[in-house]
């Protein structure tokens, strides 16, 4: 019985780590995912690499249904840590960091 409750304990220690959103730590503040484009500029600055990747124009020349476009920033090295940013129509998705 007591193997099945630390069974438990970690699936449930491991679902509340895989809820958790991501943030990074700037010179003017702590951004979020669900941050926009702006507020992330205000409290990060310019990023080191910036990249927009707009949505594909179908042959009729109309934008797919859902369609959104999407930038990927870079920051860093900052204590060898690299930063990656992911904005999906302008709002902060995913903050990912690598060790360089």
């Amino acid at each position: 019985m007591k193997t099945y409750a630390v069974i438990i304990t970690g699936i449930t220690l491991l679902s509340m780590g895989a809820m958790a959103e991501a943030s990074m730590r700037c010179q003017k503040g702590i951004i979020d995912e669900g941050d926009t484009t702006a507020d992330v500029l205000k409290k990060c600055g310019q990023p080191a690499d910036r990249q927009v990747i707009e949505p594909i124009v179908g042959s009729n020349g109309q934008v797919p249904y859902k369609s959104l476009p999407v930038e990927r920033w870079v920051y860093g090295p900052s204590a060898g840590m690299l930063y990656y940013l992911r904005f999906l129509d302008g709002k902060l998705v995913e903050i990912r960091s690598n060790r360089e």
